[in-house]
């Protein structure tokens, strides 16, 4: 018994499969490995990622996934010519959103920061106007004056600071949550 035992952990060790053989003690099959000898040698069998073509996006900033994987914002740099700097030009953050069911691209605007809802219903995205602004497909629900970019969202309700306030947007209604005290 344990020279069968010893066969078989050189046999693993050595990358050769185990032979198939019933055992008279117990009438087991044991496992044949010969089924992966059909797979090629290229392939790598712990991969679960599957290529797919998109869109080519150049020059991105940064990018989020959506919740459910199904889009991805990106704020991508566009070069503007400029007389007025030394380079001869400026660049610009501009958001897109990528549908990867149907690979098409949706062009939102300027915008940097994008950060998607709980469920993905909103995304929102810092303005160099000085406002946050929160789409919901092609439309705008929602502009917030907002004193710091880093806003959070927790499920469908965004939480952002406004002077010395914590405030909410939950579906276009805006409350405060909390006052932090002055000295």
């Amino acid at each position: 018994m344990g020279i069968a035992v010893l066969v078989a952990v050189a046999s693993i060790a050595c990358g050769s499969p185990i032979p198939t053989r019933t055992s008279e003690a117990s009438n087991v099959l044991l496992p044949d490995d010969r089924a992966w000898a059909s797979i090629s040698e290229a392939s790598d069998p712990l991969d679960c990622t599957d290529h797919v073509a998109t869109a080519q996006l150049d020059q991105v900033i940064v990018s989020k996934w959506s919740p459910d994987s199904s889009k991805l914002a990106v704020a991508r740099a566009i070069i503007i010519p400029s007389r007025v700097t030394i380079t001869g030009y400026e660049e610009d953050p501009v958001l897109s959103v990528l549908d990867l069911s149907t690979n098409a691209l949706r062009e939102i605007g300027q915008g940097n920061r994008p950060e998607w809802s709980g469920t993905g219903t909103f995304l929102s995205f810092w303005k160099n106007d000085g406002d946050l602004h929160i789409p919901q497909g092609d439309k705008n629900v929602g502009t917030l004056e907002v004193s710091n970019p880093d806003a959070r969202w927790v499920d469908d309700v965004l939480y952002y600071w406004y002077a010395e306030e914590i405030r909410t947007w939950d579906r276009g209604v805006t409350q405060t949550v909390s006052r932090v005290a002055t000295a």
